[in-house]
């Protein structure tokens, strides 16, 4: 499933440090897209808009969402070709709206944690150090409708998690 890329050796004892393949990759990013749009759809607000002749037009976080994972299976061998920044403005978008509830927002900033923490992104990816920059942006400009005091905790909780995977990821300067 993975590529192995390195070994390392840690306590005496070596460890083969297992990159994900490019489809792994595809499919995290799809289960994350399908998190965060399940979770939306829970809120009524998220709903479809209808409009006249029973047209319907969808939020633009959703259908950033949606737009992104009609793209990303066409990306499949090509990802270290692929801006990152691309992939991941959908999600920093639905951190910094003010519209999103707490749980939404949570579980998008875990979404942007599991992308920093399977070490997908390096310093060969196209404009890395932009999309670090726009993480940490979006992230220290969160904004969220607090609905309840433990949720409002949670989303602080991932705000650090994620601040810190970037701190830890070597390629945030």
């Amino acid at each position: 499933m993975g590529d192995v890329t390195t070994q390392s050796r840690n306590n005496g004892f070596i460890e083969e440090i297992i990159k994900p393949s490019r489809g792994a990759f595809t499919c995290m990013i799809n289960s994350e897209i399908v998190a965060v749009l399940a979770v939306m759809r829970r809120n009524v607000r998220w709903g479809i808009y209808y409009v006249a002749d029973d047209d319907h037009l969808e939020h633009s976080l959703i259908h950033s969402l949606k737009e992104l994972r009609r793209k990303i299976f066409s990306w499949q061998h090509q990802w270290q070709n692929v801006d990152p920044v691309v992939y991941l403005q959908p999600f920093l978008d639905v951190i910094q709206s003010d519209e999103t509830s707490a749980p939404i927002t949570g579980v998008a900033l875990s979404s942007i944690y599991k992308i920093l923490t399977i070490d997908v992104l390096d310093l060969d990816i196209v404009n890395v150090r932009v999309a670090m920059h726009m993480i940490i942006d979006a992230v220290t400009s969160c904004r969220f409708e607090v609905t309840d005091p433990a949720s409002e905790e949670v989303v602080l909780m991932k705000i650090l998690q994620v601040l810190l995977a970037c701190m830890k990821s070597g390629y945030a300067e």
